[in-house]
């Protein structure tokens, strides 16, 4: 795996409004369709295809040692008007960081609930992580319990045919549950922190990325090591 020159997530991260745009032409940059940072007081989407979310609420900004997350304490959320671009079939792949601590049931984001796509913690397992696509427990979750207040690095992915994995910090970490249906999104939003106030995140989130392809380990790899390195200044 090659590794491009490009600046880190720190570069961007230690000033969230130093202007920058998605290199288009970096490996990873192939198949974005969303590209939410979360790093400071704004959900702006770097995409092409601009889907911006709405106002911050019950959400602060925490920093840490790699830059500044979004906060969510239970009560926070954000709303993406619905949008075409990034309500895909599959494959899809997902990324994002977050840190969390509780053993409830919550949901990190998703789109029109368990039908389309959902990220949660302690769905299937007090303290793992799951992404369930086209019905409750069709998917893949975490084999292991990441609930430990630590930031982890999660790269979720689905090939065409329903074959997917789920990687911790680059490394494989994946059970898989049910045979995964086609997400239906019937027009929903994008929620951020809960479902639509229901079963609030608690925890901290940012670099949340999307892509309507089915990413690997390699890729992995690399954007536990460079999460937004397809980012470059203006």
């Amino acid at each position: 795996m090659l590794l491009l020159t490009r600046p880190r997530l720190r570069d961007f991260q230690t000033a969230p409004t130093r202007p920058v745009r998605i290199n288009w032409k970096h490996p990873l940059a192939a198949g974005l369709v969303g590209a939410w940072l979360l790093n400071d007081g704004t959900c702006r989407d770097y995409s092409a295809f601009g889907n911006n979310g709405g106002a911050l609420t019950g959400i602060t900004i925490t920093p840490t040692a790699s830059g500044p997350m979004q906060n969510y304490g239970g009560s926070g959320l954000i709303t993406v008007p619905s949008a075409s671009s990034f309500q895909n079939p599959l494959p899809l792949s997902m990324h994002f960081r977050m840190a969390w601590t509780t053993i409830s049931n919550t949901v990190v984001f998703e789109c029109n609930g368990n039908s389309g796509v959902s990220v949660q913690t302690s769905a299937y397992q007090q303290g793992t992580l799951s992404l369930w696509v086209g019905g409750p427990s069709q998917g893949v979750y975490t084999t292991s319990t990441w609930n430990d207040g630590d930031i982890h690095d999660f790269l979720f992915s689905f090939s065409a045919s329903g074959g997917r994995s789920v990687y911790v910090d680059g490394v494989d970490n994946s059970t898989t549950s049910g045979t995964p249906g086609a997400p239906t999104y019937a027009s929903s939003p994008l929620y951020f922190g809960s479902r639509n106030g229901a079963y609030g995140y608690i925890g901290m989130l940012s670099d949340v990325l999307l892509w309507n392809r089915s990413l690997g380990a390699d890729d992995a790899a690399w954007l536990a090591a460079e999460p937004v390195g397809m980012l470059e200044p203006i």
